[in-house]
Parts: structure tokens; C-alpha cells; sequence
């Protein structure tokens, strides 16, 4: 429910009661990837992880048109820059330091 709603909400990015549902949204994603990497649930990590990934690659790619950006994300486009299995793997050695990243990349999308 949390994706389809903050793929909406950029979608119609243009309404400011749209910039609350996605902020929400992203904080109920990066608190579940908190708790995912503070519990050691790689499964959900990797959830939630993807679906901050995902919503990144749509706001950089905002401008393109909407089928072609499903389609790279669909071929796994989003995930090219490895965000999501540094993350993992940070979780393993540094949980803090993995919250940290989590915490950051929510911030940096709230920002744009």
C-alpha cells in the first residue's frame, strides 16, 4: 500500500497534499528497513531497500516518458548502482551505520 501510494503521489507530484502522502510514505518505508536491518530480516531489507530504490529511479527519471520508465524498472534498471546490496551488506557488519544510509537516502528524496 505504502508503494502505491507514494507512485502516485509522484505521479501527481504537482498537489502539496501530495508531497505529505509521499513523505509519509517514505518514512513508513525507511522505518521498516530500520527495523529490518535492526531485527537482521534480510528478506524484508531487501523490500523495503528496492521500493526506496525504485522510487529514486522514478524521480530521476521523472521527465521520461512513464511506460519506458516502468519498463527499465520491470528489467531491473533501478537497480544498477547497487545501493540496495551495499546496504545489505553494510547491515551485516554496521546495523547503525546500515540505518544511517536508510535514514539519508529518505532524506535526499524528501529534499527533491
Amino acid at each position: 500500500a505504502l508503494t502505491s501510494m507514494l507512485q502516485y503521489s509522484a505521479e501527481a507530484s504537482s498537489r502539496s497534499w501530495d508531497v505529505d502522502i509521499m513523505s509519509v510514505c517514505l518514512d513508513g518505508l525507511m522505518f521498516g528497513a530500520a527495523v529490518a536491518i535492526d531485527h537482521n530480516f534480510p528478506i524484508e531489507l531487501k523490500a523495503f531497500a528496492s521500493a526506496l530504490q525504485r522510487f529514486d529511479f522514478e524521480l530521476n527519471h521523472r521527465h521520461m516518458d512513464r511506460l519506458k520508465v516502468h519498463r527499465a524498472i520491470v528489467c531491473g534498471e533501478h537497480t544498477k548502482d547497487g545501493w540496495t546490496s551495499r546496504l545489505e551488506i553494510a547491515a551485516q557488519g554496521s546495523p547503525r551505520e546500515a540505518i544511517f544510509e536508510v535514514q539519508a537516502k529518505t532524506k535526499d528524496l524528501k529534499e527533491r
